[in-house]
């Protein structure tokens, strides 16, 4: 537009800012980190030259990881190839467990409806038995599971890529507390 028949003059935009430049740094330190945990274990890795820097195992040739790496291509790798049954089996023995305890708190209910006589007698035969052997089976399956993944992983269970699996730590502080529970406090009842 003009403003009394004439044309303001053009003013000089500031040049654009320079566009930033890829975040190589992240994913370069990324990488290292891993190859350095990967090659600690024992592992041979190389770094592949490719815009996506993968981290290649030389002994299997899968990747390890690349700038996108996750946590569980790193624990697949170093996990035997067995193991990848493990954690559907684990899921299975979880919900059979809480399936039992179930079982167990209606059971007990039924032994006071018995005690208090509001029910009758010998509707749950036997089943005294049945769950005094389950919670010893249940924790031996969780301590074995336990063993299997402390073997394989050693410290990496707690500390990986520099941060704590919480979730790996409850589980250990949950297997141990019932076998000190199932064991050793158990048998210091029965003998005092």
């Amino acid at each position: 537009s003009t403003v009394n028949g004439k044309v303001p003059p053009i003013k000089e935009c500031p040049p654009l800012p320079a566009p930033p430049e890829p975040q190589k740094q992240l994913g370069d330190v990324a990488t290292q980190a891993i190859k350095e945990q990967v090659e600690a274990s024992g592992e041979s890795v190389v770094v592949s030259q490719a815009p996506e820097n993968k981290v290649v195992s030389e002994a299997s040739g899968s990747v390890l990881t690349s700038k996108r790496g996750t946590l569980a291509n790193l624990k697949k790798a170093r996990l035997p190839k067995w193991m990848q049954f493990l954690e559907p089996l684990v899921s299975v023995i979880i919900i059979t467990n809480v399936i039992e305890q179930v079982l167990r708190l209606e059971y007990q209910g039924y032994i006071q409806g018995v005690s208090m006589g509001l029910q009758e007698s010998g509707e749950w035969p036997d089943l005294e038995a049945v769950f005094s052997v389950t919670p010893h089976i249940f924790c031996l399956a969780f301590l074995f599971e336990l063993g299997i993944r402390l073997y394989f992983l050693r410290t990496k269970y707690f500390y990986q890529l520099a941060s704590i699996q919480w979730f790996n730590m409850l589980d250990f502080v949950v297997t141990v507390s019932t076998v000190i529970d199932l064991y050793i406090v158990q048998l210091l009842m029965e003998q005092t």
